[in-house]
């Protein structure tokens, strides 16, 4: 990375580095999505420590998630219980370290992109630019395996041999699809992006079949029948049976479209809010980044093109997030990167005015992302987990019901008590799993769910659950700040007092309940 580097720039960049990834994991304290905690750490937990929750994905019959990913977890904290140091604050927190070393691989692999492609001020300046990213910052420390997938496609393009340049060595093009494979491995839909990549290759970079049929028979299809078995190897011992997550996946979430009952955006999303959003105040950089390279190339070029198809692939589905774009995140940092270099090597063809303009524009990028970052990763929904903060200190807890939108706080992962009973309420779809002789069927039966239920009516349901029905008392009640007032009153009438309150958002606080 520190080549094209003098030594005093060298350090600044190492240092803006060690700042982006282990302050990075320190300074996150909100929640985002829930899959951060439950597809991760909380099956890393049970796998370690024989308790946590499953969700409904993970359910036999279902197998719709695989475990290579929270396996990953699942050994450090393992090696914590070994050398028992498994505190509370290592289980809860320390993953978000180790999400920060790969954040840091990450930083590397975007300069030494945009170098490749671009040359050294470009690759100086997509580093810049990702370092100010407020996505970037919010999202890579974070435990999903979409961080990771990230990283291991921003190295995998690194490697990845385009028309532009001269890098068609066989350990090169191994290379990028042994991280390729990786990030498919965590994310079998990533392996969409790369159909294009790879065709590309075979038919741009080979002028004969003997070519085409080695890159095909001895590259790509070892290292993908590797992946195939070393996935299904870990879902066979975790799951206790052999099973194909990834058709599970097609079949539940595409064919059955239960992703949908998660939300539905256009098709043009990810094009017109998705990757804007992204971006953010760094798209006019972007945007001139394009046509820089369209001017001086006369085309977009590969990473550009990879970066549209993966959009385009992205956008098949109905239900889309943010984070699924997060492996296009460094690309569209290249092109920024790119857009501000040219500014900078152009700078005497400029006129003073001019440049002071674009001088005022970066600051206003710089700034901006930079408050967003903060307000975001310290501030905004952070009640979650300083929920679970002052529950893991409080001497008097035994259990806890979230009378909360179903997962809206981490569970297991981050509280660490096995005397604990938790509960939470369910938003699993109604889901029965049929199994015959030829195979697995799927029937999705949308109905109300326990989460649906409460917040039609929470004092009915509290009062028929706890009053009427079987359900025990907890010694603790965790709650949005809009319940109704008879809720609340009804706590206060059944011996419990308000203990907590914590901010959310500008609209709403969490609070917790606890016995007298």
């Amino acid at each position: 990375m520190a080549i094209g580097l003098s030594q005093q720039q060298r350090w600044v960049a190492i240092s803006l580095l060690v700042f982006r990834s282990f302050f990075n994991a320190q300074v996150v304290r909100t929640y985002f999505d829930p899959d951060e905690y439950w597809q991760s750490l909380e099956v890393a937990h049970r796998l370690a420590f024989g308790y946590g929750h499953l969700t409904w994905e993970w359910q036999k019959g279902v197998e719709l998630r695989g475990y290579t990913y929270p396996v990953a977890f699942s050994l450090y904290y393992i090696i914590l219980g070994f050398f028992g140091v498994d505190t509370r604050w290592m289980v809860a927190y320390g993953p978000r370290t180790l999400q920060g070393i790969a954040a840091f691989i990450g930083d590397v692999f975007v300069y030494r992109l945009a170098k490749k492609h671009y040359g050294d001020l470009a690759g100086k300046c997509t580093l810049f630019v990702q370092i100010f990213s407020w996505f970037y910052f919010y999202c890579s420390v974070r435990t999903y395996s979409n961080s990771i997938e990230m990283v291991f496609t921003v190295v995998a393009l690194f490697y990845w041999p385009s028309n532009d340049h001269n890098h068609n060595s066989t350990d090169n093009i191994t290379k990028a699809l042994m991280f390729a494979a990786g990030a498919v491995a965590l994310r079998p839909s990533s392996g969409a992006f790369w159909v294009y990549a790879g065709l590309r290759h075979l038919f741009f970079h080979f002028h004969d079949n003997r070519q085409r049929f080695t890159f095909i028979f001895l590259q790509v299809f070892p290292i993908g029948l590797l992946t195939v078995i070393l996935t299904s190897l870990i879902d066979r011992v975790c799951y206790g049976f052999w099973t194909l997550t990834i058709i599970n996946f097609f079949k539940i979430n595409i064919i059955e479209g239960v992703s949908e009952d998660y939300g539905v955006h256009s098709w043009h999303w990810y094009f017109t809010q998705g990757m804007p959003s992204i971006i953010g105040t760094w798209s006019p950089f972007f945007v001139y980044g394009v046509y820089r390279s369209v001017v001086v190339r006369r085309r977009v070029g590969f990473l550009f093109e990879f970066m549209i198809w993966s959009m385009l692939v992205l956008s098949i589905t109905k239900h889309k997030e943010f984070r699924f774009a997060f492996p296009l995140l460094p690309i569209a940092c290249c092109y920024a990167g790119l857009g501000l270099a040219s500014l900078i090597s152009n700078r005497e063809k400029i006129s003073a005015t001019r440049f002071a303009f674009y001088q005022v524009s970066v600051f206003v990028a710089v700034i901006s992302n930079v408050l967003a970052s903060f307000y975001l990763s310290f501030y905004h929904q952070s009640a979650p987990l300083q929920v679970l903060d002052f529950l893991s200190a409080d001497p008097s807890l035994s259990s806890v019901d979230f009378l909360t939108p179903c997962h809206s706080t981490p569970f297991h992962s981050h509280l660490h008590r096995p005397d604990v009973t938790m509960r939470f309420l369910d938003c699993s779809p109604l889901l029965e799993a049929l199994r015959n002789l030829e195979g697995m069927n799927f029937s999705i039966v949308h109905g109300i769910e326990e989460e649906d239920m409460f917040f039609k009516d929470d004092f009915s349901f509290v009062k028929s659950r706890y009053l009427k029905g079987t359900a025990r008392w907890p010694s603790h009640f965790v709650t949005k700040s809009d319940v109704t007032e008879e809720l609340k009153d009804f706590f206060f009438e059944n011996g419990y007092k308000l203990c907590a309150s914590f901010f959310h958002t500008h609209e709403s606080k969490m609070t917790v309940y606890c016995l007298l």
